[in-house]
């Protein structure tokens, strides 16, 4: 099984390079490398290189000519005569292998999805089949792609965006984990959230805060509320900041034991989550001050605390603003820049 999934990837790899090569050479046809040249290219056998390469030939994407080489046939060409010269810009979640998404990274791809197309440009989501970043590097530049908007990049990623930018092909970060000096980053302001929200808690003189989840990337608002803390001079229960894949267990057992909580500030779980832990442990929620994500207040028959809204269409503007001065020239700045979130009060 593993060697025919493996055949399969790299089958898809030789096409997509093929019909990218296509769209790029627009009315011209170009000369493919030759299939020893493809095997080296892919790492793969030449067995797996000439079925490729006759399936292609079968839909009439390559023509053979012989004593000269394999084709690309630009009657293929599937973009319209006007918009043949638009970019090709690619767009990666996360490691790129995720094989569903949660509604906060649906959102986030849809809004940048419906920005770039109308850049415009031709959009694609890019699926990667390694993890390691050679390899991942060399898939990218087989892409034939002008940029790249990269949500959430996984930390061993980092040091391949500024191989990408290097080759050419514009980078922009969208959540990244750590700010890059070289690469254009935009991101929800969460520390800012959770410094805001730390001033108003303390104002309501609530310092018994259940975190969820303190861990990266959902903690970044415990770092601001942190601050708010210190600045006050009031300490936090640290413990009541839970962390590890058994944090529902841990919130279960907290209820449980009537550890007092004066408000839960959940960045993570949805409304069903808590939910069936308090109807389990007889805790009504609604009269707990929560803190969470619009989407999941809204799901909350009694709703008490704050809700803050992400605002995934001012996200993916932005984003989609920085690669525009990146591609034109116009600012070639590396920005950092943080979307504010709205917060609004339930009582």
């Amino acid at each position: 099984m593993p060697a025919s999934k493996t055949t399969v990837a790299e089958y898809m790899k030789i096409r997509s390079y093929v019909l990218s090569l296509i769209t790029k050479a627009g009315n011209e046809p170009v000369q493919l490398p030759t299939a020893l040249e493809l095997s080296k290219l892919f790492g793969v056998c030449r067995q797996t290189v000439g079925k490729a390469l006759k399936q292609l030939a079968e839909e009439n994407y390559v023509i053979g000519r012989p004593g000269l080489g394999t084709f690309t046939n630009p009657k293929k060409q599937f973009r319209f005569p006007a918009s043949r010269k638009r970019l090709s810009i690619g767009i990666i979640v996360g490691d790129g292998m995720a094989i569903e998404m949660d509604e906060f990274v649906t959102k986030m791809l849809a809004a940048c999805l419906v920005e770039v197309s109308t850049y415009p440009a031709f959009v694609r989501v890019v699926n990667l089949t390694s993890t390691k970043p050679d390899a991942v590097l060399k898939d990218l530049k087989n892409e034939f792609l002008d940029a790249v908007i990269w949500q959430r990049p996984p930390p061993a990623f980092l040091s391949l965006l500024e191989e990408l930018k290097k080759s050419g092909i514009t980078v922009i970060t969208v959540g990244a984990p750590s700010h890059q000096d070289a690469i254009c980053n935009v991101d929800f302001d969460l520390q800012r959230l959770g410094y805001e929200c730390g001033k108003r808690l303390l104002q309501a003189g609530k310092n018994q805060i259940l975190f969820l989840r303190d861990e990266r990337p959902w903690n970044f608002p415990a770092d601001g509320l942190r601050q708010a803390f210190q600045e006050a001079g009031v300490p936090l229960n640290e413990k009541m900041f839970l962390k590890g894949p058994d944090v529902l267990d841990k919130i279960k057992m907290i209820f449980e034991l009537g550890v007092p909580v004066e408000a839960i500030f959940n960045p993570v779980f949805s409304y069903d989550d808590l939910a069936e832990i308090a109807r389990q442990t007889d805790v009504d929620l609604g009269r707990i001050f929560n803190i969470c994500w619009d989407s999941v207040a809204e799901k909350f028959p009694e709703y008490h605390g704050f809700s803050y809204n992400y605002d995934f269409a001012a996200l993916a503007k932005e984003a989609v603003r920085l690669l525009r001065l990146q591609l034109e020239k116009k600012d070639p700045t590396v920005h950092h820049v943080d979307i504010t979130l709205q917060i609004k009060e339930i009582p």
